[in-house]
C-alpha cells in the first residue's frame, strides 16, 4: 500500500512501459546516486499545505512537487519531460490505497545544464513542477 506522494509518484510513473523502457526503474525521491545511469528522473517535494477541518484534523494536502528528467542531451530531457508530464497531467482516483483529487503541472517547463567538472559528460535536467491534490 502506498502511503506518501513521493510513493505514489514512483509508482505511477513505474507502471507506464514506455517511460519505464526508456529509464528502467531509475525514478527516485530527492537524490540520485552518484554514479546514476542516464536517462533517470527525480522528483522532489517543494511545498505542502493543507486544508482542515473545524477540529483541526488534516482532510486534504495539496503539495508541488518538481519532477527533473535527467538525460545527457537535451533531446532526450525534453522528450521524457514531456511522456511524464503527458502521464501524470489530469490523474484523478485512488492508486495502491492512495487517493489523489487532482494532479496538474504548474508553470513552464524549465531546462538546466550541469557539468560538476570540466573532464565530466554534462547532464541536461527537463525540469517540469506538478501540483497534488490527496488525501492524507
Amino acid at each position: 500500500m502506498i502511503v506518501d506522494v513521493q510513493q505514489f509518484v514512483t509508482a505511477w510513473l513505474n507502471t507506464d512501459a514506455t517511460i519505464n523502457g526508456i529509464v528502467a526503474k531509475r525514478i527516485t525521491a530527492d537524490e540520485l546516486d552518484k554514479h546514476q545511469v542516464y536517462p533517470a528522473i527525480r522528483h522532489t517535494i517543494i511545498s505542502t499545505n493543507e486544508d482542515t477541518d473545524l477540529d483541526g484534523n488534516a482532510v486534504a494536502l495539496h503539495s508541488r512537487l518538481q519532477i527533473d528528467c535527467l538525460a545527457l542531451n537535451r533531446h532526450e530531457a525534453n522528450a521524457l519531460c514531456r511522456l511524464v508530464r503527458n502521464r501524470l497531467r489530469g490523474y484523478w482516483g485512488t492508486y495502491d490505497g492512495f487517493v489523489v483529487h487532482g494532479l496538474i503541472p504548474v508553470d513552464a517547463q524549465r531546462n538546466q545544464f550541469t557539468q560538476p567538472k570540466a573532464s565530466d559528460q554534462g547532464i541536461r535536467a527537463a525540469i517540469q513542477d506538478f501540483r497534488i491534490s490527496y488525501q492524507p
